[in-house]
């Protein structure tokens, strides 16, 4: 069992980011290190990673929601059957997007997508959940900031994948 130290300390000024400093603590064995000779790293090893200092939107920034619903050649069929479902049960309370049969941004798969107002999340999350089949369902709020809704904001109903989110550089 290793035991882990975290530290985490605000950087100096307000736009650099906050430094995470993970160590190990114990280790089973010593390691060799060219640090080691030094005195820097001992028998522990570093590791840093750089946490972007950000504040968490308030709610009240969710414009809408998007649901994307994924599939595949295979199972072409089961989206649309789902996506008629979803536009009986759900008329007037979201809008359909396209049916692409090809990536489109970020997403890694064929998609289509569902918006709708916050009010209904609870309704058409919780139906999808129970409902997606063999679909996985890719759902982000939109803020303003398509990043971070992308990346840090994301609900996944079935399997996640990676998105492309080079599509967001800035």
């Amino acid at each position: 069992m290793v035991d882990c130290a975290i530290t985490l300390r605000p950087a100096t000024s307000s736009d650099e980011p906050f430094l995470l400093s993970l160590r190990r603590a114990t280790m089973t064995a010593p390691r060799a290190t060219s640090r080691t000779q030094a005195g820097k790293l001992s028998y522990a090893e570093g590791l840093c990673i750089r946490i972007h200092h950000m504040t968490p939107p308030d709610i009240s920034a969710i414009q809408d929601w998007h649901a994307h619903v994924y599939f595949d050649a295979e199972h072409r069929d089961a989206a649309w059957a789902l996506r008629e479902q979803i536009e009986a049960r759900f008329e007037g309370k979201l809008q359909m997007g396209r049916f692409h049969e090809r990536p489109v941004g970020p997403h890694p798969l064929w998609s289509y997508q569902l918006a709708f107002e916050p009010s209904h999340f609870s309704e058409i999350v919780t139906w999808l959940t129970l409902n997606h089949g063999a679909l996985d369902v890719f759902l982000h709020p939109n803020t303003g900031d398509g990043l971070r809704d992308h990346r840090d904001s994301a609900v996944w109903i079935g399997h996640s994948y990676t998105l492309k989110l080079e599509v967001f550089d800035r």
